[in-house]
C-alpha cells in the first residue's frame, strides 16, 4: 500500500523570474573598445566616456586596429585604447600643453583620469 502526503495549491507556480537586463554600451564605448570576461560586470563612470577598469583586473581587452591597450607599458592605469607606438612620460602634476586629436582625450583631464601621464586616449 502506498501514501501520497502533500500540500494541494489552488495557485499556479510562478514562472521563475528572468535575471536583470545587462545596460548596453553606448556609442563611444562600443567605438573604442570591448571588454570580455567570464560572468563580469563592467563598471560604467558616470559622465565618463567609458567603463573605467584598473590595469589590475584580469579583463581582456580589444582595441580597433592602430590601437593598443594603454596599460601595456604603463602608459595608463586605466584599460583604454591609446594608438600603438605612443608614449606617456610627462606626469599628470606637470600643467604641459598637450593637445589631442578629435575623438580623443588626455588622459589626465578625463573625469576620472585614465592614468597619471599625459597621453591621448580613444574617447
Amino acid at each position: 500500500m502506498f501514501i501520497v502526503a502533500g500540500c494541494a495549491s489552488t495557485e499556479a507556480p510562478s514562472a521563475p523570474s528572468a535575471p536583470p537586463a545587462r545596460p548596453k554600451p553606448d556609442a563611444a564605448t562600443a567605438s573604442s573598445a570591448s571588454f570580455s570576461s567570464a560572468d563580469t560586470e563592467v563598471p560604467v563612470s558616470p559622465g565618463a566616456a567609458s567603463p573605467r577598469i584598473s590595469c589590475l583586473a584580469e579583463v581582456e581587452m580589444h582595441c580597433r586596429d592602430g590601437y593598443e591597450n594603454g596599460c601595456e607599458g604603463d602608459r595608463t592605469t586605466k584599460m583604454a585604447c591609446v594608438k600603438k607606438g605612443l608614449t606617456a612620460v610627462v606626469p599628470c602634476d606637470r600643467e604641459i600643453v598637450h593637445g589631442c586629436p578629435a575623438g580623443h582625450v588626455n588622459s589626465c583631464f578625463a573625469k576620472p583620469p585614465y592614468g597619471d601621464k599625459h597621453i591621448c586616449v580613444k574617447s
